[in-house]
């Protein structure tokens, strides 16, 4: 595909949980740079919803890796699936903070569950012995807790995934449970203010192997995603060791957190395969909103 360059203004918000950046709301930087492999139709504003979304999915897988991180960091119980457990303190993370940004966050970790579903015809019988629940359970267990907890803040995702209103009401007693769990769970682990106990965090942007790649982290860098990351776990938690956030090339798109290395990863391979998806769709969105006659010139 023939590259497309174009100045994109990218506003990300993601204080709250990643940390806020001096006294500024929202992070917002220009990025002029070669959106390579971008065609079909992909315009400047195309992308930057594109990047806008692929940085909050990305924000909310790097949290589930950090779920996994926590469980085996501080001996955390797990009763049932570990992959499951993570899905579920990943919410119980972000939920009880109440900033706004955290709901467009999480919107697109939905989205990014609801789009990745294999197709149903497709299934076979390794996507049901994997060690993750299908993308789209993935997707209604976290609404279910997300609607539970805070019925007016998650409407539109409930919604969206046309959860109906008697499942709306079992899930604020199963959001109560799941919450509380963590919350008692936790709390032992738990930073009062000003304690200085734990180990410190690092983070290494390693030098992506394709331009391509290069283009894209440097959006990651410019959000500090690993550092923010990091300074919202080192400020709640007291962790015995110290923990590594890494953005490398792994040969796959992947995400992962490695007890060997205490190291938490975030692969550019994923980056682009998520950006690729959500660039994707808002294609497909503008071709089903473009008029017949412009669809069929």
């Amino acid at each position: 595909m023939k590259p497309v360059f174009a100045a994109v203004l990218l506003a990300l918000a993601l204080t709250g949980p990643l940390g806020a950046q001096d006294s500024d709301a929202e992070v917002t930087f220009p990025l002029a740079s070669q959106l390579g492999q971008i065609d079909n139709g992909l315009t400047p504003a195309m992308a930057d919803e594109a990047l806008k979304d692929s940085v909050r999915a990305m924000s909310f897988i790097l949290f589930h890796e950090v779920a996994h991180m926590l469980i085996h960091e501080l001996d955390l119980p797990v009763l049932g699936w570990e992959e499951d457990a993570a899905d579920t303190l990943a919410v119980y993370l972000l939920v009880r903070d109440p900033d706004p940004n955290n709901v467009p966050l999480l919107s697109a970790a939905i989205h990014l569950f609801a789009n990745t579903q294999t197709p149903f015809d497709q299934l076979s019988v390794e996507n049901f012995f994997s060690e993750h629940s299908m993308n789209l359970q993935r997707a209604y267990n976290a609404v279910c807790i997300m609607v539970g907890h805070d019925p007016l803040r998650f409407t539109d995702l409930a919604d969206t995934l046309g959860i109906p209103e008697d499942q709306r009401r079992k899930c604020m007693f199963r959001a109560e449970r799941a919450l509380d769990s963590w919350a008692a769970v936790l709390k032992p682990h738990k930073r009062s203010a000003g304690d200085p106990s734990g180990a410190e965090l690092l983070w290494d942007y390693q030098r992506p192997e394709t331009q391509w790649q290069r283009d894209l982290g440097h959006v990651y860098r410019q959000t500090r995603i690993l550092e923010r990351m990091g300074a919202s776990i080192h400020d709640t938690f007291a962790l015995p060791r110290q923990i590594q956030f890494v953005a490398a090339n792994c040969g796959k798109p992947n995400a992962f957190y490695m007890p060997d290395r205490a190291a938490v990863v975030i692969c550019w391979e994923k980056l682009e395969q998520v950006f690729a998806l959500f660039a994707n769709e808002e294609i497909r969105q503008a071709d089903a909103a473009a008029p017949k006659d412009e669809k069929d010139n």
